[in-house]
């Protein structure tokens, strides 16, 4: 499948870094929406078919974390993979976010061609 068959879903709660991500992404041929904290997310992850989630984990309402654990619970979503994209330590984060369906925990500030990169791996 190529790109143009691939649905991201954008969990950020900032603004500029969700929308700069989005333009990346959709200029590589993706299909992306957004959610602005993780309970946004979750609600769109219940209603819609995503084939990524691409997540911040500090977030109002619900942080990446959280949200991880709701994910965990649900049968219908479980299996969706995710990208963790932070500004914390990736040593820290990958030692907590152990749950099977985290595929990469990637730093911030955004190093687009290792998010090209991994999504291509994904998606082969």
């Amino acid at each position: 499948m190529t790109s143009k068959n691939k649905k991201i879903l954008l969990v950020e709660d900032e603004e500029s870094n969700r929308l700069c991500l989005r333009d990346f992404l959709v200029y590589h041929g993706y299909v992306c929406q957004e959610a602005e904290n993780g309970a946004e997310g979750l609600s769109k992850l219940h209603s819609e078919h995503f084939d990524l989630v691409i997540m911040d984990l500090n977030m109002p309402e619900m942080n990446g974390f959280q949200l991880l654990e709701a994910l965990a619970s649900s049968p219908l979503v479980k299996q969706i993979p995710i990208l963790i994209v932070t500004g914390q330590s990736l040593h820290e984060v990958k030692q907590k976010a152990t749950h099977p369906w985290v595929k990469d925990v990637l730093a911030k500030p955004y190093d687009f061609p290792k998010i090209l990169q991994t999504l291509t791996t994904l998606f082969s």
